[in-house]
């Protein structure tokens, strides 16, 4: 059963739901439908190294959904590789691409 919370990349409300085991499905309006592992769900708001890339993790989210592209659950270790190091001003399309590999 879906239930309407924040999105844990953008902040929007979101359905949330269909946890399975250690992720759980998010769809929202603004980062589109992913998968997030729950550690990454419940911690990312608050995590301040995030703060320059969180627009980053929320656009690579959503060009995925368009592409229809199955990504796995969104975690700190898959965002920390693909964006944390490049920081808002050094992110690329090849970045975020990144991301949903």
């Amino acid at each position: 059963m879906d239930m309407e919370q924040q999105c844990p990349v953008c902040g929007l409300q979101a359905e949330v739901g269909d946890n399975s085991g250690s992720a759980f499905r998010v769809n929202c309006v603004r980062c589109g439908q992913f998968r997030a592992m729950l550690e990454f769900a419940e911690d990312f708001g608050q995590e301040r190294r995030f703060t320059e890339v969180r627009h980053l993790v929320s656009g690579a989210l959503r060009e995925a959904t368009v592409a229809k592209q199955q990504l796995p659950p969104v975690s700190f270790e898959i965002v920390e590789q693909s964006l944390l190091p490049l920081g808002a001003r050094g992110a690329n399309r090849a970045a975020l691409r990144s991301l949903t590999t």
